[in-house]
């Protein structure tokens, strides 16, 4: 099968009868209800889910204590603290507390107001974690993971569509062959009683008949192969098809590919161009790759932040309410700062070796698909455009192989040629057809 087929296919686009189906129609339906479309958009599905788990990062949590104790009917300490904590996008925690303590026996650093206290503070990342943490770095990979599995599911879908269009062209090529090798039988008998009726009436000689009957048998042959063969692309073209609850379809019986004329686009070099853009845009296995770089370069971001001193400070306002904690003229507070450094960060240092090789290696891989892409945009820019030539000559050297048989014919009827040159005539129309077909 050749790509005039697929174009032609491609560019289908009249009405249809029941029992005709066209390849957009086809296609649609293997799109929608195919297994392997349904499991491309379970990839998405997987990621979204991961997306949502990584923000889940950033839920605020609510934490609870209590601890007691009561000997001999005294009450030593009594202590009950609550405790929420709202992440940030920006690394900043913010957070508000409660905790309440009481009797005899109480912790002086445990001592508070008897009705509790209350605590508004942040929580601020400085040098390491400051740009970026654990948290954001984990969403950001898992927003890149979401568009890799955008591009996974378009790759698959785009296979998937190939694969179908490509048997459906061959059920369309085979059908074809199969009504040329019908019309050739149907010739070669009409051509057999011709030919009986002139030996009858001594227009012939009687080995005509035996030459007329060597066709007839010849291209039955020829038909019974092309009906296997048109049985066999039918079969495969209906394995894509399943209906809505999943189970397997098939070919309504005698439904038929129909395709309308080859419309071939415009190849020029603006053309081109803009395929080319689409494809930097929108061609799932660049997309893939420049997934991987983003999920790359945030990998290497907190690499480099791991090479920061890890320093964080810890204020809160405090008050014996909600509202003097939280207020603008509280004066009570308390705060903490703490800070981490490896002397030599031998192990950072190794970290962000290793993400910085796997970005580079990321993105030389992604300039090498979009180059190979670019250029089989323009490869198959200067198919289409030879295409078109040569669907042209073809269908010139059916037009001549016809005036040809039917000239071959007009001279055997006049009694100037022989059947076995009419014969070949018409074999090189059946061949030059079977080609055009292709």
């Amino acid at each position: 099968m050749s790509a005039r087929v697929l174009v032609a296919v491609l560019l289908t686009g009249r009405l249809l009868s029941a029992q005709e189906i066209r390849l957009d129609d086809y296609l649609r339906q293997v799109r929608a209800r195919h297994p392997v479309a349904r499991q491309a958009q379970l990839i998405v599905d997987v990621a979204e889910a991961e997306v949502r788990g990584a923000g889940g990062a950033f839920e605020p949590s609510l934490s609870a204590s209590w601890d007691s104790k009561t000997f001999g009917g005294k009450s030593y300490y009594d202590e009950f603290g609550v405790k929420l904590s709202v992440p940030t996008a920006l690394g900043v925690d913010f957070k508000l507390g409660y905790d309440r303590a009481a009797g005899a026996n109480l912790n002086p650093e445990s001592a508070l107001p008897k009705n509790g206290l209350w605590s508004a503070g942040v929580s601020i990342p400085i040098g390491q974690r400051m740009l970026t943490d654990e948290r954001r770095t984990a969403v950001e990979v898992a927003r890149a993971g979401r568009v890799n599995a955008e591009g996974e599911r378009t790759a698959s879908l785009n296979k998937l569509t190939l694969t179908a269009a490509k048997d459906w062209a061959l059920w369309y090529e085979t059908e074809r062959r199969a009504a040329l090798g019908r019309e050739g039988v149907t010739l070669a008998e009409f051509r057999l009683g011709a030919v009986r009726s002139r030996v009858r009436n001594g227009d012939a000689a009687g080995i005509d008949t035996v030459e007329a009957l060597l066709e007839v048998e010849r291209r039955t042959v020829t038909r019974l192969e092309a009906d296997a063969a048109a049985y066999s692309a039918r079969l495969a073209a209906g394995l894509h098809l399943w209906d809505e609850a999943g189970r397997a379809a098939e070919l309504a019986p005698g439904q038929r590919p129909v395709a309308s004329a080859v419309l071939l686009p415009a190849t020029d070099s603006a053309q081109i161009d803009r395929w080319i853009a689409v494809a930097e845009r929108s061609h799932p296995e660049l997309t893939k790759l420049a997934a991987k770089v983003r999920q790359a370069e945030a990998q290497r971001t907190l690499a480099m932040q791991a090479l920061l001193p890890a320093i964080a400070l810890d204020l809160s306002s405090i008050g014996g309410s909600a509202n003097e904690a939280v207020g603008a003229s509280s004066r009570d507070f308390k705060g903490g700062a703490s800070a981490k450094l490896a002397p030599l960060l031998v192990k950072d240092r190794a970290k962000f070796s290793q993400a910085s090789a796997k970005l580079e290696r990321d993105r030389l891989e992604f300039e090498r698909v979009r180059r190979e892409t670019t250029n089989a945009i323009r490869d198959a820019a200067r198919t289409l455009a030879a295409l078109g030539a040569q669907v042209a000559r073809q269908e010139s050297a059916v037009d001549y192989a016809r005036q040809l048989r039917d000239g071959e014919q007009q001279r055997f009827d006049a009694g100037e040629s022989s059947l076995l040159l009419v014969n070949l005539r018409e074999r090189t129309l059946l061949d030059e057809q079977g080609k055009l077909a292709a």
